[in-house]
């Protein structure tokens, strides 16, 4: 949360300039489908021509015996990644029909790569309970409006200004180290939702859950009334926090105390010998503690490029 942590960050620009170039209302457009469609219906092998009646007798063969009977064609490389989708997910009880549905008829569309994106997503990282969660909540996401990296194992539900800013922050050395590095350890599989809403979040701007997916909320009335350079702020920020939680899965996972203590098991020490200290020293809020000591330097940097990104 951003509330909870105390960073001086010296920066040449004013995080609340009224300088803007992501507007509330600006967005970014989404990729245009394909329109129209090949209605052609040029089947070499059918005898449409006109002529009188009767039957020439074909029986398969030509005159010397050989077969005339054309060979099916090779499936295409869409149909090849749809039938091992179907395969793997089918292991987990199969998609709900609506998703199967929308799969299919995406790999239907010219250039739609959709269906091998998905498989390269299952050679990745084996077909799994968690791969196939991720596959359910993406083509849902997708259906919804939402962008899903496949590759990255991100599902953007940000609109508006919030994924205008974390569009041009895709360049950013941080952001690249931080929220792009989700598809980074594949004997663990960590994913990652992000979105924009209202939560209950006590007056922050963000927060992260830890889980299988790890999820980013952004509060959607912080984002929309304060400047780009402020909502490039909370991204990162909340993109950190992220970072240490991918981290701690690809090696070991979160011991919870009930009502609100994570604690690291014994045995992470050996892995993350610092952040271990920092969940032991400062069990209410380790990660601000952590990030204040480590990360100050590459969030200031952040932040200096993004404003120079935008012009400042």
């Amino acid at each position: 949360m951003i509330l909870g942590m105390i960073i001086v960050v010296d920066l040449f620009v004013d995080i609340n300039s009224s300088f803007e170039v992501c507007t509330t209302t600006g967005g970014v457009g989404g990729g245009g489908g394909n329109s129209g469609s090949d209605n052609t219906n040029d089947n070499p092998w059918s005898n449409s021509g006109g002529g009188g009646s009767g039957s020439n007798g074909n029986d398969g063969t030509n005159n010397d015996g050989v077969s005339t009977v054309p060979n099916p064609p090779a499936p295409t490389l869409e149909e090849i990644a749809l039938s091992e989708i179907f395969d793997c997910v089918d292991n987990f009880g199969g998609l709900n029909p609506v998703l199967g549905t929308y799969l299919s008829q995406q790999s239907n569309i010219r250039g739609n790569t959709l269906a091998v994106d998905i498989q390269n997503l299952i050679n990745s990282n084996g077909c799994s309970t968690e791969t196939n969660n991720f596959i359910n909540l993406g083509l849902q996401a997708e259906l919804d409006g939402a962008e899903v990296d496949w590759e990255e194992q991100i599902i953007n539900k940000l609109t508006g200004k919030a994924k205008c800013v974390y569009d041009k922050l895709k360049g950013n050395d941080l952001m690249n180290k931080t929220i792009e590095r989700f598809d980074g350890d594949t004997s663990h599989f960590v994913n990652l939702i992000i979105k924009l809403e209202n939560p209950d979040l006590s007056g922050a701007s963000g927060d992260t859950r830890y889980g299988s997916p790890i999820r980013i909320r952004l509060r959607k009335e912080h984002i929309n009334n304060r400047p780009s350079l402020f909502t490039a702020l909370v991204i990162l920020h909340e993109g950190i926090h992220a970072e240490i939680y991918r981290k701690i899965i690809t090696r070991s996972q979160l011991l919870f105390t009930p009502p609100d203590t994570y604690t690291l098991p014994n045995g992470s020490r050996a892995d993350f010998p610092t952040l271990f200290d920092y969940y032991n020293d400062f069990p209410d809020n380790p990660h601000h503690n952590f990030m204040a000591d480590y990360y100050r330097n590459a969030l200031e940097k952040g932040l200096r490029d993004y404003a120079t990104s935008i012009g400042k």
